[in-house]
């Protein structure tokens, strides 16, 4: 599988609805090593010019289910 990609950063917001997308390529999403599913919610942070993905914190008390 493939941990990198070329992936694209691509505008689907309207002028009253702004929105920002980042596509990721099929072959790193389906890679093993791919820590996210499909609506799982993501803390993004930009680190100087990095933009970083990270898993959100879970709160005391919630399942891991």
């Amino acid at each position: 599988m493939a941990r990198s990609g070329k992936g694209k950063v691509v505008d689907r917001g309207t002028e009253k609805y702004p929105r920002i997308f980042i596509y990721i390529p099929s072959r790193v999403a389906n890679d093993s090593a791919f820590p996210f599913k499909v609506g799982e919610d993501v803390l993004v942070v930009i680190e100087g010019d990095h933009l970083i993905i990270k898993k959100m914190p879970r709160e005391e008390g919630e399942s891991t289910r």
